[in-house]
Order: C-alpha cells, then structure tokens, then sequence
C-alpha cells in the first residue's frame, strides 16, 4: 500500500476508545482517503462511496474496541482493508 498510509499507532489506540470524538475525527481524516482508494480499486460506484463509507467507519467503530494489535498475524492496514472489502462485498450483494 502507499506509505502515506502508514499506521499512527498512538492516533489507534486513542481511537479505541468509543468516546474520544477528536481521535475519531482525527481517524476519519487519516484514513477517508484509503477507504476511497480501495472503494474505487474494487469498482464501487463513486456516487456511493460516502454513504459506503459511512458504513465502514461504523463497522470499524464497533470493532476497534477488540481489536488487537499483532503484527505477526497482520497489520492494521491489512485488518481494515479486509473490513473494506467485507462491506463492499455485502453492499454488492444488496
């Protein structure tokens, strides 16, 4: 992936916690861009991509929190990518 992606790991352990509005502004402005990258890679129409999106960053919300991080079992971009494409997938199915 593009190095510009790379995982702030202070910025992920603040975002674990459901109630820190700032990190998960902070969250939405880091990684919106690699949401859209792969949206657009997997061939999710752009007219849906921010409603799309807006379901991810929610699917993400509520698993951060048991998120553990292991990179001998993969990294965080690896994690939210398959997160991505789970949600693209069943808004394909629908």
């Amino acid at each position: 992936m593009n190095d510009q992606f790379n995982t702030r790991q202070t910025l992920l352990m603040r975002a674990k916690d459901p109630n820190d509005d700032l990190a998960w502004d902070e969250f939405f402005g880091y990684y919106s861009g690699f949401i859209n990258m792969l949206l657009h890679k997997i061939r999710i129409p752009q007219e849906v991509h921010e409603d799309l999106q807006q379901e991810i960053l929610l699917k993400i919300w509520k698993a951060l929190q048991d998120y553990e991080d292991d990179p001998a079992k993969a990294k965080f971009r690896t994690w939210l990518a398959a997160v991505i494409r789970n949600a693209a997938l069943a808004y394909m199915r629908t």
